[in-house]
């Protein structure tokens, strides 16, 4: 199939297959040249957003092809994402949860972004939404996070660095140059320069408004070695962004 769209499409355009969440790995006889596919179409619960993210960019490169990695359905199936507070059916936790394992998971792993699944037993659900205005808030979200990334990032050159900050925060980075942290319960952490002895200024972003960079604690860090990067600038116990150049 996916050669038949390669050789028909006058457009060359992404081509991608679709799975269930447990079959993910039928990709593996895809990747490389095995397969015109140009990336997964990964369908999974929202807490493996990131990590299967990771997986398929590394597993793609190392194949010598690389994928375009994107999250097209999270589950739980049943509940996906549900409608914003206000409206039926509405569970506040569960947005957060999206907007942290979900959005911010593809993008930290260097994916290419997601849909937004509205679960079957929801009001406004997968299969009869008729008002997107249902899920207004997360629209905002996703225009928050692809601001920050088209305003202060060249993605393109940065690639997921956990291993540089404590769990269950992510780190998406071009090492020596610019770090982005990813904090889903607020607070502080280390980040870990390794050899790096260049001073770096510590600024701070809102996903959930959005709007300018701001100043926390901790206005500059200097390597090497691994150095706190300071407490953000209000409502320390919600997510938080932190850039690192």
């Amino acid at each position: 199939m996916a050669q038949y769209f390669y050789d028909h499409d006058p457009y060359q355009s992404h081509i991608v297959m679709h799975t269930y969440s447990t079959q993910h790995y039928l990709y593996t006889n895809l990747l490389g040249n095995q397969s015109k596919l140009t990336g997964p179409s990964i369908q999974t619960g929202r807490s493996n957003v990131h990590n299967d993210t990771l997986y398929w960019r590394e597993q793609s490169a190392n194949a010598g092809k690389k994928w375009v990695v994107a999250n097209d359905e999270q589950g739980p199936a049943a509940k996906g994402v549900t409608p914003d507070p206000g409206w039926t059916g509405a569970i506040s936790e569960n947005q957060a949860g999206i907007r942290w394992q979900v959005l911010w998971g593809n993008l930290m792993a260097g994916g290419a972004g997601i849909e937004l699944y509205f679960g079957y037993e929801n009001p406004e659900n997968d299969l009869d939404c008729e008002n997107f205005r249902s899920r207004d808030a997360m629209w905002d979200y996703a225009r928050h996070a692809l601001d920050f990334f088209h305003t202060y990032l060249d993605f393109w050159n940065m690639q997921g660095c956990d291993d540089l900050v404590s769990t269950p925060n992510y780190c998406f980075a071009d090492k020596g140059q610019t770090y982005v942290i990813y904090l889903p319960n607020g607070g502080s952490t280390s980040l870990d320069l390794e050899s790096n002895n260049q001073t770096f200024n510590v600024q701070w972003y809102n996903p959930r408004t959005g709007g300018s960079l701001q100043t926390g604690s901790v206005s500059q860090i200097s390597g090497p070695g691994s150095k706190s990067v300071g407490q953000p600038p209000s409502e320390s116990s919600q997510d938080w962004v932190v850039l690192i150049h």
